[in-house]
């Protein structure tokens, strides 16, 4: 199995903005499951990846092989891919991160997945879950025969992360809730962790919470990619609500509280957003929702 990482020395973190209990992932082994289409890899993945800080060490589940069930081309599969490959590593090392990136098709392709699969099967038929199963696919494609072909490897790769890798704690946004209440029901032996929601800028009205990783949404607004000028993040940061505003203060008060202890010089995606959520209309908010800002003694 190929495996990428990026080690560097651990700072102890806790991150209360972004992530619910970051007790629950002190010590402990963590994962988030999450890649990137054509459109880019949206920025909104730094706070996935801060809120994982307190672990002792965080995996990355690509999941390549979601986007091939979804009948994207292999080749558009391998550039989406390495790029979100080298975005995560590149943020990984910037915050001194443990972060690890496994490719969900290494693990489809292998025979003890496969069997593991078949278990969990068998399983959630003989708990009675495969109807809560259905739920998680949309109403107009349950009536199709590979409806839950889907979801079921969704889920079987978690419990299979935790049975075979000693991954103790999924980490998503809230919109992965009902995936893990049938997780749970099953029995699976996880800890879930639900980060900050994730906001689009240039919303007409009050913006609605987007997935972090993934760039298309059927809602009002624009997303906030990784390799956009630090003057168009700007341009559009000013014409975002107030709502989206906060958020993005929320993203940029960890960031640079990770970068102090850190030591360290942000590399250029960090720049631009450390600096556009902290300047024009951002910065004036920034009393409004902190307090006066914070001095961060370097060490």
């Amino acid at each position: 199995m190929n495996i990428q990482s990026a080690s560097t020395t651990r700072h102890s973190s806790e991150n209360p903005l972004l992530i619910s209990n970051p007790a629950l992932l002190e010590g402990r082994r963590s994962f988030i499951g999450m890649s990137s289409g054509a459109k880019g890899v949206p920025i909104d993945i730094v706070a996935l990846l801060l809120a994982s800080r307190p672990a002792k060490e965080t995996t990355v589940l690509c999941t390549d092989v979601f986007q091939s069930m979804n009948g994207i081309q292999a080749n558009e599969v391998r550039n989406n891919t390495a790029e979100f490959e080298a975005t995560v590593l590149a943020i990984a090392r910037a915050f001194q991160m443990n972060v690890t990136i496994i490719k969900t098709s290494e693990i489809y392709a292998s025979d003890r997945y496969q069997e593991s699969l078949r278990r969990f099967d068998d399983g959630l038929t003989g708990q009675g879950l495969r109807e809560m199963c259905l739920e998680l696919v949309p109403e107009r494609h349950r009536g199709n025969p590979k409806a839950l072909l889907y979801p079921l490897h969704q889920l079987a790769m978690c419990d299979f992360v935790r049975a075979e890798l000693g991954l103790e704690v999924k980490i998503g946004p809230r919109s992965e809730v009902p995936y893990d209440s049938v997780l749970a029901k099953y029995g699976a032996r996880l800890s879930f962790a639900y980060v900050t929601d994730a906001l689009p800028l240039e919303t007409k009205g009050e913006p609605r919470p987007v997935v972090h990783y993934v760039a298309g949404h059927r809602e009002n607004g624009t997303r906030l990619m990784c390799h956009v000028s630090r003057e168009e993040a700007l341009r559009r940061i000013a014409l975002s609500s107030e709502s989206t505003l906060k958020y993005l203060l929320k993203m940029s008060q960890v960031a640079g509280r990770c970068l102090w202890r850190c030591r360290i010089t942000a590399g250029k995606r960090a720049r631009t957003l450390l600096r556009a959520v902290t300047t024009d209309r951002a910065g004036a908010l920034r009393h409004e929702c902190f307090g006066p800002p914070a001095r961060y003694a370097a060490g």
